[in-house]
């Protein structure tokens, strides 16, 4: 008999079996005396909700099976997402899954209910409505940045038209000039022409006359002119001037007309931000070292090591100059040499990993290239051609894009990242917020992703560490410790941990600063041997790989616990 009714419809206490019980578990759905509620309640492994029964807040329907209807729902299996009776687990097709009570279910679906709908109708639903009634001011002030865009396009093609109105006058006033000079060379030349021709013809009637003349005397006193009027040049050669103009060269007027940033557009992270968990949980945070140990050196022979990235817990990439001579090597951690590519290139030059483990490097020599090396064939391939950017730098994405940050080359006062998916650009990150320049106009830059997609940048003149995220937002920028604001910054090579600490090499102090993803300094490595950091990488294993600049040296340092 069902111990919660009778034949009669008469309810009974689920515990005891006393009827006309006073209470009702809302979560349990049980119906409980007076007595049995008390030790209900008592029970804190699950969450109850016992009220008078008369107040209760509905009669939840206990469903027939649809296999077996002669049986109600007991379980819930887990793993088919299904309501089951005892007779579906007797059959055999949910052996071994996971079965939870059928009401403990329902309890708890009711509960991920109620926290959906407060979450809907607390956070998510207002955040909707607030963003649906900015759109109209968002609207309106996209159309007047575009009015005052066109109107600064505008301006400046006015003092161009300026500019050219009056190179055409000078021009036009330079062919005048030119013109009225020709024109007095050519008058006086004919007032000469005129008066000449006058004497030949005067000449003419008077040799007209001697020829027939008896008179002995005017033909012996005879002097002959042609030779004079012979030698006269009757014409002047003038070399008609002509104009030359120049071929239009686009791009050229585009790089000095200016030019109008990018459209980017960033995505909130969520509407409404769920609490931290995993690397932010302090419990699951592994711990620093007091006290760094060096675990293994590997000695690459170079004059200069500019930069390293692994390709394993074993093996690493260098890129280095012997004898000004640049190649990339591959080491193991026994410190045997793998692989090397001879690139003859000119320092400084920076290397990263593709998706398919090939490394690309900058062709430093005049910057104007991104290169593959093909580990297999061992050839070396052009994969992006730069025009009016130099590449500065180089890092690989958890994607498997690339993000390369370069300079302008027609002004060197320009700088930005840009994100590269199968070599083609996808993104670039220039202004902050208020159109503000994130970066510096100096060269000497590193950058990194982190595990929670923030970009890294190290800009070494400027003696800060820029972070934005993945939108290009920036987040914070880091300038040193507070309690050392006399001393100067230099940050070189940067990387980040599993925890998204991130890790900066300030050479000139022979440290590394340890920041968590926030920004916030947590300590220096300061109290091992390292010689002038310069490129750093940790691996899957939380080591940190230092290279030292002039040492050529590579040491793995254990950090952390």
């Amino acid at each position: 008999m069902d111990p919660s009714r009778s034949t009669q419809d008469v309810l009974f206490c689920h515990l005891c079996e006393v009827p006309v019980p006073s209470y009702h578990c809302d979560f349990c759905h049980s119906n409980l005396c007076k007595t049995c509620a008390g030790k209900h309640l008592l029970d804190e492994t699950k969450e109850h909700r016992v009220l008078p029964i008369k107040q209760q807040k509905s009669t939840t329907v206990h469903p027939t099976c649809l296999k077996h209807v002669t049986k109600k729902y007991e379980f819930f299996c887990k793993e088919c997402k299904i309501s089951i009776c005892t007779r579906c687990v007797t059959t055999g097709d949910h052996q071994k899954h996971k079965l939870i009570d059928f009401f403990e279910n329902i309890r708890r679906n009711k509960g991920v209910i109620r926290k959906d709908l407060k979450e809907l109708e607390k956070c998510i639903y207002p955040r909707y409505q607030e963003i649906a009634s900015s759109i109209s001011s968002r609207k309106s002030d996209l159309m007047e940045n575009s009015k005052k865009l066109k109107i600064a396009v505008f301006e400046r093609g006015k003092d161009w038209h300026k500019e050219i109105d009056e190179i055409v006058r000078k021009l036009e006033s330079d062919v005048d000039e030119m013109e009225a000079q020709q024109l007095d060379v050519l008058n006086e030349q004919e007032d000469k022409v005129t008066r000449t021709s006058s004497e030949i013809s005067q000449s003419i009637a008077d040799l007209t006359k001697l020829v027939d003349s008896d008179d002995i005397n005017p033909v012996s006193s005879y002097t002959s002119r042609n030779e004079e009027f012979r030698q006269m040049s009757l014409l002047f050669k003038i070399y008609l001037p002509v104009f030359s103009p120049q071929n239009i060269d686009t791009e050229h007027l585009f790089r000095e007309f200016g030019s109008i940033s990018a459209l980017s557009i960033a995505t909130e992270e969520s509407i409404c931000p769920m609490s931290s968990t995993g690397s932010d949980s302090s419990s699951s945070v592994r711990p620093l070292l007091d006290v760094p140990q060096i675990i293994a050196t590997i000695d690459t022979g170079c004059n200069f090591l500019f930069d390293i990235t692994g390709l394993s817990d074993e093996k690493i990439w260098t890129m280095g100059s012997c004898d000004g001579h640049c190649s990339i090597k591959l080491y193991n951690f026994k410190g045997e040499l793998e692989s090397l590519f001879s690139v003859g290139i000119n320092p400084l030059s920076y290397i990263a990993l593709t998706k398919s483990k090939d490394v690309v490097f900058i062709d430093a020599k005049n910057r104007r290239s991104l290169n593959l090396c093909h580990i297999k064939n061992k050839q070396v391939e052009e994969v992006i051609k730069f025009e009016t950017w130099l590449p500065v730098n180089v890092c690989s994405t958890s994607s498997g894009d690339l993000y390369i940050i370069m300079m302008s080359s027609y002004d060197l006062k320009q700088t930005k990242v840009v994100r590269y998916a199968d070599f083609k650009e996808k993104q670039s990150i220039q202004f902050n917020d208020k159109g503000q320049p994130l970066y510096s106009y100096e060269p000497n830059k590193f950058l990194c992703e982190n595990s929670n997609q923030d970009i890294c940048v190290s800009d070494c003149e400027a003696g800060a560490v820029v972070v934005v995220n993945r939108n290009g937002r920036l987040r914070f920028t880091y300038t040193g410790p507070s309690s050392t604001a006399d001393r100067l910054f230099y940050p070189c090579g940067i990387t980040t941990d599993s925890h998204c600490r991130i890790l900066t090499a300030d050479s000139d102090d022979n440290c590394i600063h340890i920041l968590d993803q926030d920004g916030h300094f947590l300590r220096y490595i300061n109290n091992i041997d390292i010689d002038y950091p310069w490129g750093l990488w940790v691996d899957k294993k939380d080591n940190l790989l230092v290279g030292e600049l002039c040492s050529g040296k590579v040491k793995k340092i254990k950090f952390i616990m």
